[in-house]
């Protein structure tokens, strides 16, 4: 009998290490085969490629927890598969932690969310099973193996940070154009009343 598992590869990037711009990116296989994609970005002074990579798994855990809310998802294991051995160690090993500690905690607290979301499977038929298996488990994927998820999500959480990239350059040339066009009204109205 199989367990029913929902599978989310998950992966984050920046835009330089330590940069300014985050982006993550998660793809959940469901047991039926059906996937959703979802990814986003952020502006953070001094983001890490850590912080990313564990902003994507909050991301995944936060989309199964609103999928098993809204009655979408009846699982009993779900799965992140991430090629950042950070985000494995920290959310299974628990790694000693100096860094990210506010971004951890809030990692903690969404892994313990999950576990009640699945927790709340009521499928008699998986219950002994689900009972000796961990809710929530970690796998490491090595990164550009050509595992076709991975390259997925690796590939949304980069255009994630290039689209951020890309609006933060035209507010920049905004900025400069309506500077230049003040003072030109300005030098305007200096020249009319001289």
């Amino acid at each position: 009998m199989d367990l029913p598992v929902a599978r989310i590869w998950t992966d984050g990037s920046i835009d330089k290490n330590p940069g300014t711009i985050g982006g993550w990116a998660w793809l959940l296989k469901l047991p039926n085969g059906e996937e959703i994609r979802r990814s986003g970005a952020y502006e953070l002074e001094g983001v890490t490629n850590q912080h990313s990579e564990v902003t994507a798994a909050i991301e995944a855990l936060k989309g199964v927890i609103q999928l098993a809310h809204n009655g979408e998802l009846d699982v009993v294991l779900v799965m992140i598969i991430s090629d950042s051995q950070y985000v494995i160690n920290q959310g299974e090993k628990n790694w000693k932690r100096n860094t990210n500690l506010e971004l951890l905690e809030k990692f903690d607290t969404t892994i313990s969310l999950c576990t009640d979301m699945v927790k709340a499977y009521h499928n008699p038929q998986y219950k002994a099973l689900a009972e000796m298996v961990p809710r929530v488990c970690f796998n490491w994927v090595k990164g550009h193996a050509g595992v076709p998820e991975n390259e997925v999500v690796d590939e949304l959480a980069g255009l994630e940070v290039k689209m951020v990239q890309a609006e933060v350059i035209g507010r920049k040339y905004d900025s400069i154009i309506a500077h230049d066009e003040s003072e030109i009204i300005d030098d305007m109205l200096q020249e009319g009343t001289g």
